[in-house]
């Protein structure tokens, strides 16, 4: 015959009375530790996604893209330069530090468009030498035969450009 056994709780060791069990789900600091956790893993997801992307992608050259850092700019490996960040080549697109409120909704829609199609290509290809004024290397990508700036223009996450001054995004 099986025997029913009643959870009680654990007893105050000073008092000897029955102690309350906190209740997690009310618990403030326990909902904050796990809003913490979820604002993390939502902050990393996609770092960690780039960077299991440029590691399974075969490389062009050795040069291998590894991160978006925002709509016209990534983080590049390539032999004998080690990590850079590169301006990509032919568009422009919004600011994430943005002017207003569109620019930067707008600015956030590009860096995640730029990144989905990292991730779908098959094949990126890296072509430039050249540097800008602030010393990094400009670079035109070429995914699965396409060059990217025809793809973010047409997509009308960006606008073409080719060097001077650059109008804003505000309305």
């Amino acid at each position: 015959m099986s025997r029913v056994v009643k959870f009680q709780r654990p007893k105050d060791r000073r008092t000897g009375a029955r102690r309350r069990m906190p209740n997690r789900d009310t618990n403030p600091r326990s909902r904050a530790d796990k809003l913490a956790v979820l604002a993390l893993g939502l902050a990393l997801a996609p770092l960690v996604g780039d960077l299991i992307t440029s590691l399974i992608r075969p490389s062009h050259d050795g040069a291998r893209v590894l991160t978006v850092v925002d709509g016209d700019t990534v983080r590049i490996y390539r032999p004998g330069f080690g990590f850079e960040n590169a301006r990509l080549l032919g568009f422009d697109t919004p600011e994430l530090k943005a002017r207003c409120f569109s620019e930067f909704v707008d600015a956030i829609l590009a860096k995640q468009y730029l990144r989905r199609l990292i991730w779908t290509s098959s094949s990126i290809q890296i072509h430039g030498l050249q540097r800008d004024k602030y010393g990094r290397p400009l670079v035109a990508l070429v995914m699965d035969g396409r060059k990217l700036a025809d793809l973010m223009v047409g997509a009308e996450r960006a606008r073409p450009y080719w060097g001077g001054i650059r109008t804003g995004w505000c309305a």
